[in-house]
């Protein structure tokens, strides 16, 4: 019989490991560990908090991979849990995942509330503030802006991002400065401010390059293959930037990602004038992303697929 502190440790241990599987990019190393974790906790006194805690975790990774169900599945039960022994570590955890499933329900299937993503992020932020967790209060500061900026509202989101900035500088969490950083980088590139677009840009690249954070890593190069394609005309680099992208969202198994970089790559070629090849990757976006009903790609991916074939076809 393992006693209940050995379970904390054990638990702790497990978080440390999938963390870092996670952040370098070792998705089924940190789904495996977490699953090994679930099997030995499983059943045994004074666990249902460590349990909680690793159903929230592995449904949050696996909602990445396209497991949605799954992943719904175990974060209710996490929250549940949580909720039923009144754990707010746990609880936190779990609020997140679920804002992350709704954000992914929200802005890539357009389906629900966006209100309720901001709701469970700001549960999460609540707890995680009364808890002092800071690396845990930075993260859900960076989402809330990002949720708030997806809503169109500029001004909630800036004040988040510096909230998330200046906490991260506090206690030294260089990962919770990249995002504030990228999401600058693309508000001066939506205003066409290409200096200073690709000031923030290439600053992200580099730090997410420094601190091996594959998942960050795909979303800087996407930056970085936007401005290199818009702002320098250099086509060859951006495709470069965006191929790089995509191979580690592949090798993660992230199937947003995937579409999404998919996309871009059909943008490029679409903007250097190879529509044959635009399309063939506007057909691989909209056959992926309609297999996991992301609408916010597969809309616009069919939308580009039409008009390009009746341009064609015009001319023709």
């Amino acid at each position: 019989m393992i006693a209940a502190d050995q379970y904390e440790k054990l638990t702790l241990s497990i978080i440390k490991v999938v963390t870092e599987h996670e952040h370098h990019g070792r998705w089924h190393e940190a789904i495996h560990t977490l699953k090994m974790g679930l099997k030995m906790t499983r059943g045994a006194r004074h666990t249902k908090k460590y349990e909680a805690q690793l159903q929230a975790r592995l449904g949050g990774l696996l909602l990445k991979q396209g497991e949605f169900g799954t992943a719904l599945a175990l974060i209710k039960k996490a929250k549940a849990t949580a909720e039923q022994i009144d754990d707010a570590a746990a609880l936190a955890i779990a609020l997140y995942h679920l804002g992350e499933l709704h954000y992914v329900k929200c802005f890539a299937m357009l389906v629900g509330n966006h209100y309720q993503t901001l709701d469970y992020h700001t549960q999460a932020l609540r707890l995680r503030e009364t808890l002092q967790d800071g690396k845990g209060v930075v993260q859900s500061l960076n989402r809330i802006g990002l949720i708030y900026e997806r809503l169109g509202e500029e001004g909630q989101a800036a004040a988040f991002y510096t909230q998330a900035m200046q906490l991260s500088e506090k206690i030294g969490y260089q990962d919770g400065l990249t995002r504030p950083a990228a999401r600058i980088g693309v508000y001066h590139q939506m205003r066409g401010e290409w200096p200073k677009a690709q000031q923030y840009a290439q600053y992200v690249l580099v730090m997410r390059t420094e601190t091996q954070d594959q998942e960050g890593l795909i979303f800087a190069l996407h930056q970085m293959a936007t401005i290199t394609m818009q702002w320098c005309k250099n086509f060859d680099k951006a495709l470069t930037y965006a191929r790089q992208a995509l191979a580690i969202a592949e090798e993660l198994e992230f199937k947003l990602a995937i579409a999404q970089t998919l996309f871009l790559i059909g943008r490029l070629y679409e903007m250097n004038g190879q529509q044959t090849d635009a399309v063939a990757y506007f057909l691989d976006t909209a056959e992926l992303a309609d297999a996991y009903h992301f609408e916010s790609i597969s809309r616009p991916a069919l939308a580009k697929i039409t008009t390009m074939r009746t341009s064609v076809e015009c001319l023709n």
